[in-house]
């Protein structure tokens, strides 16, 4: 008898594990991006730690802020039928197409293409802009 309740305890508790689970969201890329963060890896190569913040000899500086004060900021709409818009904060907008295979494919016409991933709910991309690499991270504003 101790061992039958000890096994069912057991399983009770195993079963309340499992309901505590969090799930997780899946969210679609299809809707509305905006720019949430910009941060700068410590190798050309995009690898090592991305740090949003930039030291020289004249101070700390964040790299969202300076990036959104020199370029501007920008939000990007991808819609289901694989295409979408950027909007740049200086009113431009770029069209593109996307496709989705294990990350997703932002085409703009005579430009490079763009990868993005998808993870944890952040929309992410790297640019190598001459010899630093950005990150960009975009959050779903829809």
């Amino acid at each position: 008898k101790e061992f039958i309740m000890k096994k069912y305890l057991i399983i009770l508790v195993l079963i309340g594990f499992w309901g505590c689970e969090e799930e997780v969201e899946n969210i679609s890329i299809v809707g509305a991006w905006t720019l949430s963060e910009v941060c700068t890896f410590e190798n050309e190569d995009c690898s090592g730690e991305c740090s949003s913040e930039y030291s020289d000899s004249t101070g700390t500086y964040d790299v969202t802020e300076g990036w959104i004060e020199l370029e501007g900021s920008f939000s990007m709409i991808f819609l289901e039928d694989g295409t979408g818009s950027i909007l740049f904060s200086n009113n431009n907008e770029d069209i593109f197409t996307w496709v989705e295979s294990e990350t997703y494919t932002v085409s703009i016409e005579n430009e490079e293409d763009l990868i993005f991933n998808l993870s944890n709910g952040l929309l992410t991309t790297n640019a190598d802009e001459g010899n630093i690499c950005f990150q960009f991270t975009l959050i779903k504003s829809d």
